[in-house]
């Protein structure tokens, strides 16, 4: 599980350092999909190229689902499908950003499902829990995507937020042939507590564990 503000190569390094995975000239432990920095949650290591390989497949054939929770600002009354063109752009800052891909190359395209699960105020603005489905995974996918709604994750000042605490978990892996790599056919990390800690505060509920 990667924890909030990490980066990916720190997590591979010490998963395979406390499974006493060593690193070879033929295979060395990666991440096999993006986890953006500061976002908190569910991260897949292989620690062979077979696994690589099925697991890189599995997320191309869509037998694979990532789900997300997130707070955004606004208030969203119904839940959506949004489907875009995301390419990359020049660094502003050191930090580079996505924007639309407007040659609309299928390589780029980007679709995520969006579900409102609870509703609350920060600071006198209006902010809604949000569980994200991303059927594709591209780079800021769920950050340009609600930008673009209208509605930017809170504390995403890349992207048009508004300062605050960003909140972005990876929350859930569903795997539909979940036997090809011996797994459970369901892999979910709990909230950390800076996100467990804003849910009861501003959204008077108790906990987010019932997306899990």
């Amino acid at each position: 599980m990667k924890s909030q503000g990490s980066l990916s190569e720190d997590c591979v390094s010490a998963f395979a350092r406390n499974l006493e995975v060593k690193g070879s000239l033929s295979f060395i432990p990666a991440p096999l999909h993006r986890l953006d920095r500061y976002t908190s949650g569910l991260m897949a290591v292989s620690l062979s190229m077979e696994g690589a390989r099925t697991f890189s497949l599995m997320l191309k054939e869509r037998s694979v689902r990532k789900i997300y929770a997130a707070v955004v600002e606004g208030s969203l009354e119904s839940s959506f499908f949004l489907e875009d063109f995301i390419t990359g752009s020049d660094a502003e800052n050191g930090f580079y950003t996505v924007k639309d891909d407007i040659s609309k190359k299928a390589e780029n395209r980007a679709l995520t499902r969006i579900t409102p699960l609870s509703y609350g105020n920060y600071e006198g603005r209006k902010v809604t829990l949000i569980q994200a489905e991303i059927l594709t995974g591209k780079k800021h996918q769920i950050r340009f995507q609600c930008a673009k709604k209208g509605f930017p994750l809170l504390g995403d000042t890349a992207y048009g937020g508004k300062k605050g605490p960003f909140l972005l978990h990876s929350a859930l892996m569903i795997f539909e042939n979940s036997g090809l790599l011996n797994l459970p056919c369901m892999i979910k990390a709990p909230f950390p507590e800076e996100f467990d800690s804003f849910i009861k505060q501003n959204l008077k509920i108790q906990s987010a564990d019932f997306i899990l």
